[in-house]
């Protein structure tokens, strides 16, 4: 064999190596986790199918008055979240699994105000009454997972985050008192990226 034909061989060797060490890191199993027809849930440290997606606006819940309801909620895969939505509480989703998660949420202006939304984890008592601005600048503040305040009229407002959330954590869109001027232009997901016992 000749030196070239022998140095490609041996370096082809060490590529697909390189892949399967790349791939063992993973965990050895496909980039969609344990993916089922319904979307699944994920095994372990890789990745999810799972998500919620909520959309159109609903209303507020009566005693919670700030905490968004959805008028379609659909979940893909089972066992990682719990969702609860009813006219007193507006809708409430409580996290299953501890694991990485993607937040998102998106509503129009409130006639000719300006929008404020957001997403909270474990509000409690007063918050579920106040403001997601007002609680930016209170003692819980530490609540609010992402926020967006757009101080123009006649707009929208849309904010999103990623991060580490332990099983147990209750998470809520968190507006103000006013609805949208658009019910069908509201939005609200969270996608499970990956879990860790």
């Amino acid at each position: 064999m000749k030196k070239s034909s022998a140095i490609f061989v041996v370096g082809v060797l060490f590529a697909v190596l390189g892949l399967r060490f790349a791939v063992g890191g993973l965990g050895g199993t496909s980039l969609g986790g344990t993916e089922s027809g319904s979307g699944g849930s994920s095994s372990s440290g890789s990745f999810s199918t799972s998500y919620v997606h909520a959309i159109g606006y609903a209303g507020l819940g009566s005693s919670d008055t700030v905490i968004v309801r959805h008028k379609e909620i659909r979940t893909v895969g089972s066992g990682w979240i719990t969702v609860t939505t009813n006219a007193t509480e507006g809708a409430k989703y409580t996290v299953l699994q501890s694991g990485v998660y993607a937040v998102s949420i998106s509503q129009t202006s409130s006639g000719g105000g300006s929008p404020q939304v957001g997403v909270t984890a474990d509000a409690s008592g007063g918050d579920l009454t106040t403001s997601i601005q007002s609680m930016m600048l209170s003692a819980s503040s530490n609540k609010v997972v992402c926020y967006e305040y757009n101080a123009a009229a006649n707009c929208d407002a849309s904010t999103s985050a990623t991060q580490y959330f332990p099983s147990g954590t209750v998470l809520r869109a968190h507006c103000s008192t006013a609805a949208p001027n658009n019910v069908n232009l509201a939005l609200f997901r969270i996608q499970q990226i990956t879990i860790y016992p």
